[in-house]
């Protein structure tokens, strides 16, 4: 299911300012903490996009779609720990993205990230602090409760959305309506 990964740790600068976003941002102690909906807590991306652009850039390059691909990113953090709840089965895909990814910031020994299969049986893949991971955006995962207490599970996820792609003489080029819920692919040769 990985079709990428490395392992990198944010700077002490960086990872001091997540910690200090989740803090004062964290409002229901009983909700694990996301900024994916958050849209007055911005000041974070500032910080987060310029290391998050790095390393997608660097996969696109080792995937070969660097050169061949034009795409979009974006990045959410989310913090859960033993109070919190945890995060259901779901995937990315609705219907532009292409790839998914999670870095795990700060994790404990606990494997809580898991894929899903039709079956609903769970599969954990290496989970370990500073681990990146990406996956096609179909794919259904969830996070289990964390066990441990004291510990805050910090990750940031993203999708990658491709807007256009040429190779072999074909250029693909997609658009999003005005409400962003629907994606249309134009293929030109």
């Amino acid at each position: 299911m990985i079709i990428w990964r490395t392992n990198q740790s944010p700077s002490d600068g960086l990872y001091s300012e997540m910690l200090e976003s989740i803090q004062s941002n964290h409002k229901n102690k009983e909700q694990f903490y996301t900024t994916f909906y958050d849209e007055n807590n911005l000041n974070i991306f500032n910080s987060l996009l310029p290391f998050y652009g790095e390393i997608i850039s660097n996969m696109m390059t080792d995937l070969g779609l660097q050169h061949i691909s034009r795409y979009q990113y974006t990045v959410w953090m989310q913090m859960n720990n033993s109070s919190t709840n945890s995060h259901n089965p779901h995937s990315h895909f609705v219907g532009a993205e292409s790839i998914s990814w999670v870095h795990f910031v700060n994790v404990p020994n606990q494997k809580c990230f898991y894929f899903q299969d039709s079956n609903n049986n769970k599969t954990y893949p290496d989970q370990n602090t500073g681990d990146f991971i990406a996956w096609p955006s179909w794919a259904i995962h969830g996070v289990d409760k964390v066990k441990q207490s004291n510990f805050d599970r910090i990750i940031c996820a993203g999708n990658i959305s491709f807007t256009e792609y040429n190779f072999n003489n074909q250029r693909v080029i997609s658009d999003l309506n005005e409400e962003k819920t629907i994606c249309r692919w134009h293929i030109y040769k």
